[in-house]
């Protein structure tokens, strides 16, 4: 049911944002982008659009660079202490890669931050869990809701990756792929039966009840608009209307 999805996540299309080609998004990269508090990743839409456009044209350019390596290359290389050489190099592209974007216009960064923003959607996919409805009608016995985790979902990721044999991840856990931890985990979820993911059965129930939810929202807004309009004019007495007196009018100099 869920295999085109799980197919996306475990081998994502390949995204290169401001000539810049990105890596796969890891759990390690969710990290690294909080640690950095990049308003690209942490922001709204509405709100990142808001900021001065010099903050705009950091965050994305901070975000599309620390997602061009692993994490593991990407911590390793920035840390002076541990890595001079690399931290040098790395700085030196970096910079040879911000002058080539000199002459990009306000519509360019527009764009990348739409690319970025898709390129994360991607890497968090929406695990779908059975409706309410469905819940009723399929399982009538069960009360309780459970209850959400309190960790971060990155802390529960990452646990669980480091679970797995060592051939099937990274030498680095962080570098293991985001949308394919999440589909891992919450599989792994419900297996131990800590976890739904909604079954054929459960979308067709929710579905009956969702087109009986439309249905009944087109039919009543059919009805308000079919009601007659009412008017608050006095009902007529059939009577003609008398003329009216003139003999009081003004006249042309004002007196009655």
């Amino acid at each position: 049911m869920h295999e085109l999805s799980f197919a996306d996540a475990a081998r994502p299309s390949p995204v290169v944002v401001l000539n810049l080609p990105l890596t796969d998004y890891s759990i390690g990269h969710e990290l690294l982008l909080f640690r950095r508090r990049n308003a690209l990743a942490l922001l709204p839409a509405e709100e990142f659009a808001a900021l001065p456009f010099d903050q705009q044209i950091f965050a994305i350019r901070e975000a599309v660079w620390l997602c061009s390596d692993t994490f593991s290359v990407r911590d390793r290389i920035e840390q002076p202490s541990v890595f001079m050489l690399g931290f040098r190099w790395n700085e030196w592209k970096r910079r040879r890669w911000v002058k080539r974007l000199k002459h990009l216009l306000p519509e360019d960064y527009s764009l990348a931050a739409a690319e970025f923003r898709n390129y994360l959607a991607e890497a968090h996919p929406k695990i779908p869990t059975p409706g309410e409805f469905a819940m009723e009608v399929l399982y009538p016995d069960e009360t309780g809701k459970g209850r959400a985790f309190g960790q971060p979902l990155v802390v529960s990721l990452y646990q669980y990756v480091i679970t797995l044999p060592s051939s099937e991840r990274p030498d680095c856990a962080w570098d293991f792929p985001m949308a394919k931890a999440m589909w891992l985990f919450y599989a792994h979820m419900e297996m131990q039966g800590n976890y739904r993911i909604e079954n054929w059965e459960e979308r067709d129930e929710q579905s009956v009840m969702d087109e009986a939810r439309e249905q009944g929202r087109s039919q009543k807004s059919e009805d308000s608009n079919s009601e007659p309009e009412t008017t608050n004019a006095k009902p007529s007495s059939g009577l003609a209307t008398p003329p009216p007196d003139l003999s009081s009018e003004p006249d042309e100099r004002g007196n009655a």
